[in-house]
Parts: C-alpha cells; structure tokens; sequence
C-alpha cells in the first residue's frame, strides 16, 4: 500500500515540475507600464465619492454597511464593509474579488473572515451578478458575454474599469475609519484571484495576496483552449477573423504575466490540477513570474474551487504574516 501511495505522488510530482519550472514570454505592449501607471495615478488622485447606510443585521458582534463609490466613470459600486465590532483597535481588512458572473454576495458569506477577526470590503463586478452597471457602454458586438466588453479597444476594455474599480476598493478599505492601512490583504478565487494579483502588483501598500485558481493567466493559450470565458473570445475572433490581432492586442494589457513582476507582497495561491476552466499551465504561467515571497498550494484532485482545507491554510498563512509583521 505504502509503495503504491508513493507511486502516486510520483505521478503527481511529475505534473507539477513542469508547471514550475514554466517560463512563458511576456508579449506586452510598449506602452504597457505607462497605460497602468496612469491609470494608478487617477485612482489614487481622485476623490472617493462614497455613500454609507448602515443596516441591521442579524449576526452579532458585526457592523453591515451597505456602500456605493464611484468608479472613475462614475458607476455607483455596490460594495459591503464589514467589520467585527469586538476587535479592539486597528483592524486588519479583506479586500474580497468574487468569481466570474457572481456578486459582493450577502454579509453572511463573508462569515469566516469576520470570526478570525478581520474587516471585510467586497465589492461588485459591473454588470455580472449584482446589482452594479455600468456608465461606459460595452460594444459587445453581438457577443453576451461581459469579457467581450470594448474587446476591440486596448484602453478602454472591460477589464480596465473592472480593475480601477477594484483599486477603489482598496482605497476605500485603506481609509474606512478603525482600519489598519498596513494590513490589507486582497483575495479572490477565478476572476477575483487575477484581480487579487492585479491589485497587488499596481498598489505597493497591500499587505498580502490570496490567489486562488485565478483566471486572466496567459490569454493567449487560454483563448488557444476556448477555456472558461476564453472560448467567448475564441467565439468572437471566429466571427471577426480580421479582429483577431486586435483583439489579442487587447487582451495583452490584461495579462495577469505582465503585472505578476510586480507584485512585491507575499502571496500564497492555489492551483487544481483537473481544473478546466483555468488550466494549471495558465495558472502558473502567471505564479512563476512572481518574484516576491510565495506559497502555492497544489490540490492533486482539485477542480476550479477554493475547498475548506485551503481557507483553513489562508486564515493560518495570514494570521502568521500579519503577527510577522507586528513582531518587525
């Protein structure tokens, strides 16, 4: 039995030691740096524009508001903050990036974070699966999907708000009153775990990065496989073929491999090694450009979920960081 066990983590072994030992090219555009440097600039000079209702609730010992802040396009965005009312002083805060075509969800979803002891801010996607919209119109030509958004314009894509308004999210976190500015920690699984890392590489005051199967990891093999949201791009260069070049144009300045380099908090992420929908080469395609200190977690078996053993290894991996940090 003990050589057949060993037998399979040979097998497993020799998955995961080309995955790390992967190195794609980047392909990004000349003007890459300078695009999101500015883009940096207008969120972080902008004045945060910021409606709060507190509501009732029934968990004890949380505060719920209810928030809306501007996008730098002015679209009110449904965001909640939370916060654990029994902890005395600064508190540390997740900045919280839900998967594709869901929601900031209800508090109650965010249960766990609070009873370790953390602040919460969790925001929507613009025109996924809440109730945020969008004032940029998105030329989707046809096209249902939100990933089609502006597909044939580089600056003004959907991911461009998508990700400025998540940089909000961390301003309004950072500046939410009773809260640690130090200790800010982006997450997210799938879509949220890409904009976790984008959010990590484009603000330098962000204390940790919890990455979990994150999407946006090599565009082009992903549109190559028709993987996940992928295919609807693969889709529309098959209607369009002359938009084909333009379109991964487009798609370069949303690499997650050319923000990776810059990420310089540690970074613990995950990885299913039978996960179709970001497949384990993209996924750390876009890992092993990170030059900062990182864990990644391989789950052998794992589809495209975040499973409770994970959360259990980030509240540890967090909760040692931060103490690490108070230690310095």
């Amino acid at each position: 039995m003990r050589q057949d066990r060993e037998a399979g983590m040979r097998l497993v072994a020799k998955q995961i030691q080309p995955l790390q030992e992967l190195d794609v090219p980047e392909y990004k555009e000349s003007d890459f740096d300078a695009f999101w440097d500015g883009a940096v600039s207008a969120v972080e000079e902008v004045r945060l524009e910021l409606s709060d209702e507190v509501i009732d609730y029934p968990l004890n010992g949380v505060e719920v508001h209810d928030l809306r802040f501007a996008g730098l396009d002015g679209t009110p965005i449904a965001a909640w903050y939370l916060r654990p009312t029994e902890v005395a002083g600064p508190c540390p805060v997740v900045v919280q990036f839900h998967g594709g075509n869901g929601s900031r969800g209800r508090p109650i979803d965010h249960a766990v974070w609070l009873l370790a002891g953390y602040a919460v801010v969790a925001m929507d996607f613009r025109q996924q699966g809440g109730t945020t919209g969008s004032r940029t119109a998105m030329d989707r030509y046809g096209t249902s999907h939100w990933i089609c958004g502006n597909l044939e314009q580089p600056h003004n894509h959907y991911l461009y708000h998508a990700w400025t308004d998540a940089l909000l999210s961390v301003r309004v976190a950072e500046t939410r009153p009773g809260m640690s500015p130090d200790q800010v920690i982006v997450r997210g699984g799938s879509q949220g775990g890409g904009t976790a890392m984008v959010a990590a590489a484009l603000n330098p005051r962000v204390a940790l990065c919890l990455a979990n199967v994150p999407s946006f990891c090599w565009w082009e093999k992903r549109v190559q496989d028709k993987t996940a949201c992928a295919g609807t791009i693969a889709e529309y260069i098959r209607r369009y073929p002359d938009a084909a070049e333009t379109v991964f144009r487009t798609l370069s300045y949303y690499d997650v491999l050319h923000f990776a380099g810059r990420i310089r908090c540690p970074l613990l992420g995950s990885c299913g090694l039978k996960d179709t929908s970001t497949p384990p080469d993209c996924v750390f395609a876009g890992f092993n450009k990170v030059q900062s200190e990182k864990q990644i977690e391989v789950y052998p078996f794992g589809v495209h979920e975040v499973p409770a053993v994970h959360v259990e290894k980030e509240l540890s991996w967090a909760r040692s960081r931060l103490a690490g940090e108070a230690a310095s």
